[in-house]
């Protein structure tokens, strides 16, 4: 049985609470969506480590460069599916049913969910695939 989805989970679910702790500090001083994206881009770097050295185990690969830069574009699409849910539920699902409870950190609470998906299934198939065979 493969730990993999566990220990993305778990890893995922460390770097997820820097991202929503960070984007709500930054949310004091700068718009929602801004925020949202430096929030993203924290955890990028611990994110990258965690997945190399716990999740996927790549530490021996010769390939770091090559997977920084698909662990990049993975991200960019994360970044993608995390903003466009975030607002989707933010300005049309929540309004739309009159759901009033702290929507922007629901909203975004789910596109990190949505983007987490993205990455995993992008991470396991692109970024680390050698690794993962």
């Amino acid at each position: 049985m493969s730990y993999t989805p566990f220990l993305f989970i778990l890893c995922g679910g460390f770097t997820t609470v820097i991202n929503i702790v960070s984007r709500y500090l930054l949310s004091f001083y700068l718009p929602y969506s801004a925020a949202i994206i430096i929030a993203y881009s924290l955890g990028l770097g611990i994110a990258f480590y965690l997945y190399k050295k716990i999740v996927y185990r790549a530490s021996d690969s010769n390939n770091t460069k090559q997977e920084i830069v698909l662990y990049l574009l993975v991200n960019a699409v994360g970044l993608l599916v995390t903003l466009a849910a975030s607002l989707l539920f933010k300005n049309t699902v929540f309004p739309t049913f009159g759901f009033h409870y702290y929507p922007q950190d629901i909203a975004h609470l789910i596109g990190v969910v949505c983007g987490a998906v993205a990455n995993y299934f992008g991470h396991k198939r692109v970024t680390f695939r050698k690794a993962w065979r």
